[in-house]
């Protein structure tokens, strides 16, 4: 892939399902590498996935789910292309006039000077006093205007840097998709489950034992411990990115390792 021209569409709609399914590190490390370096792709790629998490809707009595709905996708993107396209031209119209505008005042205010008698070396500072301070206020946008796209590349490759998987997490849980360990414990909850307010961790536990629930970030680092002898155990609400959940009994077995997408 050309890592000087932007992502497809097909690639863009690839990386933003990878994300969805928490499966990002399975992408090529070329699409990775892009998406790094690249901060409207980012912005595209998360912008799919959020638009992804728009429930499945009905046509004809059949469930049509994100997938069927690509064209759709095509064209949000290609208004937002062109709309984008619109604001481009009217702010460079804009920024012309007032350059012309500045100019014409620039060369009015030079006749005046010329035109002028010599009062001294007190009334030229004070022109060229008046001189730096318009060049200092017109340079402070375009000094505000670059810290605001350097912030918005940090938090885009921050925010794909939380999906990151955790290498040793994530064969922990690869080793769990199939089956479940544990004589009496059953699993109830997705091996991925996208986050909402109010879900929880699900399993069967007919004896009552008591359970522990640890949850890892992306980084393999402990955020939370629960405990509970029922059914199950609420989620809070965590920031987003990738985390893992760990399901451990009173012998300290591990009875199964899932993923949870906070999006």
């Amino acid at each position: 892939m050309n890592t000087h021209s932007h992502l497809t569409e097909e690639e863009v709609a690839l990386c933003a399902e990878a994300i969805l399914k928490g499966q990002y590190e399975s992408l090529a490390p070329s699409l990775h590498q892009h998406l790094a370096q690249c901060p409207q792709c980012a912005d595209e790629v998360l912008m799919v996935a959020d638009v992804a998490e728009i429930p499945a809707v009905k046509s004809n009595g059949r469930i049509v789910p994100f997938y069927a709905r690509k064209a759709f996708l095509t064209v949000i993107s290609a208004a937002a292309v062109i709309l984008i396209a619109v604001l481009i031209i009217f702010n460079f119209s804009e920024d012309y006039n007032k350059q012309v505008a500045l100019n014409q005042q620039d060369n009015k205010q030079a006749i005046q000077h010329d035109s002028l008698p010599d009062s001294g070396p007190a009334q030229k500072d004070n022109l060229n006093a008046s001189d730096s301070s318009r060049f200092q206020n017109n340079t402070l946008p375009i000094d505000k205007q670059n810290q605001d796209i350097s912030n918005s590349k940090d938090h885009q490759q921050a925010l794909l840097a939380s999906y990151q998987p955790d290498e040793n997490l994530e064969k922990l849980a690869q080793n769990f998709s199939g089956s479940y360990r544990g004589s009496e414990i059953k699993i109830r909850s997705k091996n991925i489950l996208h986050w909402h307010q109010g879900d929880s961790l699900k399993w069967i536990n007919p004896n009552k034992e008591l359970l522990n629930v640890e949850i890892f970030n992306n980084k393999g680092e402990k955020k939370l411990s629960l405990s509970s002898s029922n059914n199950n155990a609420l989620i809070p609400e965590m920031p987003n990115g990738l985390y893992y959940w760990k399901l451990i009994n009173e012998d300290f077995d591990l009875l199964f390792v899932g993923k949870i997408l906070f999006e």
